[in-house]
């Protein structure tokens, strides 16, 4: 027994002394996990929420546009030594506008407002050429002043008349703006050369009135009607040169020509050796203006296409390097840029040549009829 000690005390040294030599032993168990070397991960851009998208604005309507001229629009009564009429008139910065036939031959004028208020009212001044006329009268605080638009509207443009029909107040009318640069003749006899033509339904007592558009800018003063739904409204152009002369109670000097023709259509074309129909055909002048020394007009008359055609006579073509294709062309450079005295350049065609002439512009009178 004590020889079996001593050997295994002996063999636990060897193994003790092969431990420490070769270090320490393998152990069993799971290998240890890999190490891994940390990396940045992206971080995703946040994508912008689209912001909602605005609320349109509602169009404009025939409200907008009644509302935009109610308060400034009246009922007027013109009282004359025999009869008495009543019509409608709106307040501008020169004055309360109304039609020159409402005030022809009367006197007195009573004015009432939108919400009953009565006052008197005095003419200030009225022109027969354009059918406008200008009162004056003290207004209630809340009656604030409309502008005449700029420009015209193109054709199709929706539009109120507003006035008083038959005497019925604050009454309201729509429809469109039929054509632009129109004449036509006032019940007094005056030509009117530039008005807007409207399909929106008028009757007695909504002459004066105003003609505005759906965005409310004041367009025309209602003045006749050719039909049922043809109604003439001096234009807005047209009034604002002669309002505010009207206004400081002077009297409304109109340029005038001296001339009376036609349009150039195709058949007066042919008769008078043209190569396009366009122009404005010369048939008489007034001679005792300086446009009758200078212009040749249409002495004969010949039948083609079961027409009277003139023939012979100069054609207007241009004034102060505006084209005149037609009537309403030449009109409407009377109407709204030309002035008496002043002295302009035709472009007219004669003898198969075109020729520049020279003439100085009247005032219109009250007759021979017919002529510009």
């Amino acid at each position: 027994m004590p020889r079996r000690r001593h050997l295994l005390a002996v063999l636990a040294g060897l193994l003790a002394g092969c431990t420490d030599r070769d270090g320490p032993a393998p152990t069993t168990g799971p290998p240890p996990s890999p190490t891994h070397t940390p990396t940045d991960t992206p971080t995703p851009t946040p994508r912008p929420r689209p912001s909602p998208s605005p609320t349109p604005e509602p169009d404009p309507t025939s409200v907008d546009a009644y509302e935009a001229v109610a308060d400034t629009t009246a009922l007027v009564t013109a009282y004359g030594t025999s009869d008495s009429g009543q019509a409608t008139g709106f307040l501008t910065d020169a004055g309360l506008v109304t039609n020159h036939h409402v005030v022809t031959d009367r006197s007195v004028f009573e004015v009432r407002f939108p919400r009953g208020e009565w006052r008197d009212a005095t003419l200030l001044a009225s022109d027969r050429h354009s059918d406008l006329a200008v009162l004056r009268a003290d207004t209630p605080d809340y009656v604030t002043p409309v502008a005449f638009a700029g420009e015209l509207p193109p054709i199709g443009t929706r539009v109120v008349a507003v006035g008083h029909p038959f005497g019925l107040p604050q009454s309201a009318s729509a429809g469109i703006v039929s054509g632009l640069h129109r004449t036509f003749t006032g019940e007094t006899g005056g030509l009117v050369l530039d008005s807007v033509q409207t399909d929106a339904a008028v009757n007695p007592g909504n002459s004066g009135g105003p003609l505005v558009t759906y965005d409310g800018d004041v367009i025309g003063v209602v003045s006749a009607g050719g039909g049922e739904t043809v109604t003439f409204a001096p234009s807005a152009p047209l009034a604002r040169r002669v309002v505010p002369v009207l206004a400081d109670g002077r009297r409304y000097d109109h340029p005038f020509l001296g001339v009376r023709g036609r349009t150039v259509t195709p058949t007066v074309a042919v008769a008078n050796d043209l190569r396009a129909a366009t122009g404005y055909l010369v048939v008489s002048v007034v001679s005792s203006l300086l446009v009758g020394d200078r212009l040749v007009t249409a002495e004969e008359r010949v039948t083609l296409r079961n027409q009277r055609v003139p023939v012979g006579g100069d054609v207007i073509v241009g004034i102060d390097d505006r084209p005149v294709g037609a009537e309403r062309d030449l009109l409407r450079y009377l109407a709204l840029e030309a002035n008496p005295g002043q002295t302009v350049t035709l472009e007219i065609r004669r003898d198969g040549e075109t020729q520049r002439v020279e003439t100085r512009l009247g005032r219109r009178p009250t007759e021979p009829a017919g002529f510009v």
